[in-house]
This record gives C-alpha cells, structure tokens and sequence, in this order.
C-alpha cells in the first residue's frame, strides 16, 4: 500500500512538473509574441510617419511653386500694364512696334504661366 502511494505521489509530482514546463513554455511564447507584436508595430508606425513626412514635403514644395508661379504671372501682368501705358503716351512708331513685339511676347508667357497654374490647381 505504501509502495502504491509512493507512486501515486511521484506520479502527481510529475505530473504537475510537467504542468509547470509546459505553462512556462506559454509564457515565453506569448511573450515572444508580445515582442515581435511591438516590433512590427514600430515598423509600421516609423514606415507611416516616413509617408506622411514625405506627403508633408510634397505639399510644401508644390506650394512653393504655385507661389513662384503666381508671383511671376502677376509681375508679367504688371509690366503688360506698364506698357499700354507706355503706348498711349508715345506714338513712335518702331518703338511701338518693339513694344508691340514685347507685349505679343509676354501675352505668350502670360498664357503659358497661366496654363500651368490651371493644370498646378
């Protein structure tokens, strides 16, 4: 009888040795989990403020080009203003017509620049 508890004893003994390698075995995994659980998230979340930084980028540049753009139409649009001026109070000739050259010139730049803010916007 005592032979057959002894057994029982050892038995439950390993039993519950067994118990406790196999729930420590879980902790470790599901803390390994954990880890590469974060480690992904850090990933992620530098990969997503990368983008978002670059997007930040892109916006600002093309922000500084809409503002070059509208400054050089809105100077072009200025000098066209000064030279009909110019026009009704000279009435030489060739100068007309270089002025005349000029003005047909800068319309042209004035439609390109104004071509390129309708495709910007």
């Amino acid at each position: 009888m005592e032979f057959l508890e002894k057994e029982v004893v050892e038995y439950i003994e390993s039993e519950n040795k067994g118990y406790e390698i196999l729930n420590e075995a879980k902790k470790e995994f599901f803390s390994d989990i954990l880890c590469l659980n974060e480690m992904i998230r850090s990933c992620f979340n530098d990969k997503i403020k990368k983008i978002q930084n670059e997007g930040n980028e892109r916006r600002n540049e093309e922000k500084s080009l809409n503002k070059y753009i509208f400054d050089h139409y809105y100077k072009v649009e200025r000098v066209l203003t000064s030279i009909d001026s110019i026009k009704k109070k000279l009435n030489l000739d060739d100068m007309i017509e270089d002025i005349n050259k000029l003005e047909m010139q800068l319309n042209y730049v004035k439609k390109m620049l104004k071509e390129v803010k309708e495709m910007d916007q």
